[in-house]
């Protein structure tokens, strides 16, 4: 991004409320957070209303779970990239993960350190997995 260029927006999605406000505190270091989600289909739904530049999705949520989400999102965005965050290293899930075509796998335990660094790879259209994965 160049000077005076606007930040890249993002919506979080993750049925933990508690959650929203550490990961908004992360990423609003550099990103604009234009909506938060509880639910898979709520994100799909506020992803085709927004058209975010990045999405940030856990994996276990009421009515659609994050990784079938971004399945259907990329079904009309096949290039929005999509950062999994989640405490479940469960590698059913991590490969589900990639095969959904989600360009970073973070470890909530470890958000703090690794998640703005995946997030800027995923905005520049690399895949990465942290600590934990």
């Amino acid at each position: 991004m160049g000077t005076g260029a606007q930040r890249p927006t993002v919506i979080i999605a993750d049925d933990n409320a508690a959650i929203h406000p550490l990961i908004s505190r992360i990423l609003g270091r550099e990103l604009d957070i234009v909506k938060n989600v509880f639910d898979g289909q709520a994100l799909v739904e506020a992803t085709n209303q927004v058209r975010p530049d990045l999405v940030v999705v856990d994996v276990y949520m009421p009515v659609l779970d994050g990784i079938e989400a971004v399945k259907r999102i990329h079904a009309h965005f096949p290039n929005l990239p999509a950062v999994l965050i989640s405490t479940d290293a469960a590698e059913e899930n991590i490969q589900r993960a990639r095969l959904a075509g989600l360009h970073g796998i973070v470890n909530k335990a470890f958000a703090a350190e690794d998640l703005l660094p995946a997030v800027r790879e995923a905005l520049n259209g690399r895949r990465s997995e942290t600590n934990g994965f």
